[in-house]
């Protein structure tokens, strides 16, 4: 199963707020913490959307990993050079 792209801004939202309960729940309890029921929950999403957005527990785990290397990429790109 492919992953659905959000699109609109509501959409955007919901994926979101998927990442920000997925990464509070990492931090709790590790990967172990991670429940695709309870986190629906946190994120205040149906259990439908969220599987929509994130098929398996992998994905979201890897829209993590993108989300955070997408942050420092653009933290890092607004840097200026140190040194000669």
């Amino acid at each position: 199963m492919i992953p659905a792209v959000p699109s609109t801004p509501a959409q955007h939202g919901r994926h979101e707020r998927v990442l920000q309960a997925a990464t509070a729940m990492l931090a709790i309890g590790g990967e172990d913490m991670l429940q695709m029921k309870d986190l629906a929950q946190r994120a205040e999403v149906s259990l439908a959307t969220l599987y929509r957005y994130f098929p398996a527990k992998d994905h979201v785990l890897l829209a993590l990993a993108y989300h955070r290397y997408e942050n420092a990429l653009r933290r890092v790109a607004g840097e200026a050079p140190n040194g000669a």
